[in-house]
């Protein structure tokens, strides 16, 4: 047999005492034999001569790996992590010293992860290089389950094409093939590399390295950091064509897929996420699920019983690497937002503990770091702020229900409860891919596989939301909705309908002509107002409602608030002194601008509003990648559905409206429906959700799919709720039909037309 240089180089004293050097720096646990650093190094000169020994003999054999689970980022998912022992991590680390740099050579410079003078903060600069260049089209993906999915075989075949020594290979064959021991039992490995071997980070990389070759060749500006990669093009057919060439190339050459969800194309104006960071126009801001994510650790560190001295020292451990990796960016209005959220959690926490003395927190909150770099002066007022906490009353972990004071009120409550248990009776949501929705003879019955996962009784069903790709319907089922009138809505990523099945009715044409001959008569103009009217009333009353919660201590959002208001009651009286004449165009241009007025303090009152609980720079319409925008533009698309029933059920025409401007193939009544129930039904919502601290969580630039499943049964529930209406109790989704309606009517000259204001 042929002897290379390498093995013995592996094999010598010298290079094993340098792996040792490396893996105890690192200083990571040990694995299924429970040997530490520590007990490791008291024999170290023998344990690494046995390593040698065994090595040169052909003996050594490795260990199984200890596997072990660590949340992921996402609800209840796990990542599974392979720990070798420390013996063996020292092996792997001299393998891979001697031979990345062979490969290294190879590897092209548009693959960052896992090198040398590489690096997420270099990747990102070659973003910026593109971009600067006119490569404004983004297509970004990531890899599905790729650690996990890569082929020994191929691998072992792409190594050997510059590391041809048998000893070497068989190494690296009985790591890749080597068992692992979960909770006292064995289990086979045939695919996948582990996460947490000393070299699967280099063995990541060269199985990637075709496809690195294989894009560049082909023309496409690709940057991969591990499985996350994009492509930055001139236009964006090519970055669609990359894309699709991409997938294509990975299946058929590497056995790989990409993860649907994770497939974006987008400009920059819009905006697209890479490597925690948001590309936006000229700017670079952490991107909104990277926030969200970092809230939640600064959350999870002070959970428990720690002594302050260690939440103090993690915090500054995390603090200081986000701060780093993050400061390249157009970040100073994030890190001020990190900082308040960071000090109104250690209130908290401060306020939760008995056993704190003021000079002992005084000298460990002295240690602390903040995102933004603070001036010792600026630093000891923060700290003060905080030190607050402790002279304010001890929050009790529980409290008391309060006695009901009539019979009235004890109505009201199970009324409120009742009414949000059978709205999840009545709406049915689907959002997993591969759900069939079928019918029994007095069931709609959902199924996933042969697994029956709902069901509802028919007589209670109102709604069918489909937030899913992958998900089919029976026939049977369609054709009793459409009788029955119940509506079947289709949601794509971002919460816009793109379809929905209703029963087969047309615009009745009397109305059609009715609404035709409104733009001349006034009707139309009285309408027009009445949807703006309607949109500032209720902008009005929730701002109201939540300035009655004083506890929250949003001061800025208080100090405001009478001054907005009063602004907007002046806008209120401009609107209805312009809206007199007939002539429709001549009014709609005044309508906008009062109302563009109106929603810039509104919004402006909403970022104080929620400046404790979510960075939220203002409202953004269209491309949304922040929480807040991406919540209430996926509630918006719920609601259309439901205004677009209406206004077909009441026979109107939903492609000639009076506020908004006619376009083809939009239904453009819908847009004006909607402005009186955005505030009372999605705003609502959204609102309370973040304030109430649920788990909402941005995956990528969309909402994940438990934060889309949430808000849409949170906004149905609010749609079932009943609400005061012209001096009667009424359920909001009635509301809605009642207005559309209303519309038909007035126009037939059968009664006046008012807007919905929801009390506040």
């Amino acid at each position: 047999m042929r002897r290379g240089k390498l093995f013995p180089k592996i094999c010598d004293m010298k290079t094993l005492w340098q792996a040792w050097q490396r893996v105890k720096r690192k200083g990571a646990a040990g694995g299924i034999d429970e040997v530490t650093v520590e007990q490791f190094e008291r024999n170290l000169d023998k344990n690494l001569s046995d390593i040698s020994r065994s090595l040169r003999e052909g003996t050594y054999i490795p260990e199984p790996a200890k596997r072990i689970y660590i949340p992921k980022s996402n609800p209840g998912e796990r990542r599974a992590l392979s720990l070798p022992t420390v013996r063996d991590k020292i092996v792997q680390e001299a393998v891979r010293s001697v031979i990345e740099p062979l490969f290294n050579r190879e590897f092209l410079d548009v693959s960052y992860a896992y090198r040398p003078g590489k690096g997420p903060r270099r990747a990102i600069g070659r973003v910026e290089y593109h971009l600067r260049h006119g490569r404004r089209w983004a297509a970004t993906a990531d890899i599905d389950d790729f650690f996990d999915s890569i082929n020994h075989s191929l691998l072992i075949e792409l190594v050997s094409r510059k590391i041809w020594e048998e000893e070497i290979l068989r190494l690296i064959g009985m790591w890749l093939r080597m068992g692992v021991v979960y909770k006292g039992r064995w289990i086979d490995v045939e695919q996948g590399i582990s996460q947490g071997g000393v070299i699967s980070p280099l063995l990541s990389n060269i199985y990637l390295h075709p496809f690195d070759v294989e894009m560049t060749e082909r023309g496409f500006n690709l940057i991969r950091y591990a499985d996350d990669f994009i492509f930055l093009e001139e236009t964006k057919e090519k970055a669609s064509q990359a894309l699709r060439e991409a997938g294509r190339f990975l299946k058929d050459h590497l056995m790989l897929r990409l993860e649907p969800n994770s497939l974006s194309v987008r400009n920059v104006n819009e905006g697209f996420i890479f490597l925690g960071f948001l590309f936006k126009g000229n700017r670079k801001t952490i991107s909104p699920e990277k926030i969200e994510k970092i809230k939640g650790k600064i959350r999870e560190m002070l959970k428990g019983e720690s002594s302050l001295g260690d939440v103090v020292g993690k915090l500054n451990e995390s603090i200081v690497g986000w701060r780093n990796y993050y400061s390249i960016g157009d970040v100073e209005d994030q890190f001020e937002f990190l900082d308040n959220f960071l000090i109104q959690e250690l209130r908290l926490f401060l306020r939760r503990r008995e056993d704190l003395k003021e000079r002992e927190v005084r000298d460990e909150l002295r240690r602390l770091e903040f995102f933004s770099l603070r001036t010792p002066r600026e630093r000891d007022n923060l700290i003060s702020l905080i030190m607050a906490a402790l002279r304010q009353p001890k929050l009790k972990p529980s409290r008391a229900r309060k006695p009901v004071s009539s019979v009235e009120e004890g109505v009201a409550i199970q009324r409120r409860r009742y009414e949000k248990k059978l709205s999840g009776e009545r709406d049915l949501i689907v959002s997993r891919p591969g759900s069939f929705i079928g019918k029994t003879s007095r069931r709609v019955v959902v199924r996933e596989g042969r697994r029956k996962v709902k069901e509802i009784p028919l007589f209670r069903l109102r709604n069918i939301i489909i937030t899913s790709n992958g998900v089919s319907i029976s026939s049977d089922l369609i054709r009793h909705c459409s009788a029955e009138g119940i509506s079947i809505s289709f949601l794509d990523r971002y919460g816009r309908p793109y379809a929905q099945i209703l029963p087969p009715k047309a615009p009745l044409y009397r109305l059609t002509s009715a609404q035709a001959a409104a733009f001349t008569n006034g009707k139309g103009v009285h309408l027009a107002r009445c949807f703006a009217e309607g949109k500032i009333r209720n902008q009005i009353n929730l701002i109201k409602y939540y300035r009655k919660y004083k506890r929250r201590k949003e001061f800025a959002f208080y100090d405001r608030c009478e001054e907005c208001v009063e602004r907007m009651r002046g806008l209120l009286k401009k609107l209805r002194e312009i809206a007199q004449g007939n002539d429709l165009d001549s009014v709609r241009s005044q309508l906008f601008a009062i109302e563009g007025e109106a929603a810039s303090l509104y919004w402006g009152l909403i970022k104080l509003l929620l400046i404790n609980d979510v960075y939220f720079e203002g409202r953004e319409r269209r491309g949304a990648t922040d929480l807040v925008n991406s919540l209430l533009n996926y509630g918006y698309g719920i609601l259309y559905s439901q205004v677009y029933q209406a206004i077909i059920l009441a026979g109107l025409n939903p492609n000639i409206s009076f506020l908004h401007k006619e376009r083809i193939g939009k239904p453009t009544l819908v847009f004006d429906l909607v402005e009186e129930f955005r505030q009372p039904v999605v705003d609502r919502v959204v609102i309370g959700m973040i304030r109430k601290r649920r788990k909402l969580e941005m995956k990528g630039a969309v909402l994940s799919e438990e934060t889309k499943q949430m808000l849409v049964e949170g906004v149905m529930a609010r749609l079932s709720s009943r609400v005061s209406f012209r001096g009667r109790k009424m359920v909001l989704g009635d509301i809605i039909r009642h207005q559309a309606n209303s519309i038909a009517g007035f126009l037939e000259d059968k009664t006046k037309y008012r807007p919905f204001v929801d009390k506040w």
